[in-house]
């Protein structure tokens, strides 16, 4: 099958819209509520810790306002790559 948020995100992200749909700054704090609700289950969840380590350093980068699909400009920094669409 195929990746609805790829589908719906990718566009936009090739294109460099952010245009605020739901903030990067309400994903960290999602996250962190994940993180808590699992710490209190005792169920481990090392890879959504690791995602808003990425997220909220996106956000001291400046981009919490910005559409969580923003995260892309940090981890291109920390690549020193961009992403680009696919040549035709």
């Amino acid at each position: 099958g195929k990746a609805a948020l790829i589908e719906a995100k990718g566009p936009a992200i090739l294109k460099r819209n952010f245009k605020t749909n739901f903030a990067l700054k309400h994903m960290v704090k999602d996250l962190g509520l994940i993180l808590s609700a699992g710490e209190e289950l005792r169920v481990p969840l090392p890879l959504t810790g690791r995602a808003k380590e990425i997220y909220g350093n996106a956000m001291k980068k400046g981009l919490g306002e910005k559409d969580f699909c923003a995260v892309i400009n940090y981890i291109e920094e920390m690549a020193e790559k961009k992403v680009r669409g696919k040549k035709k």
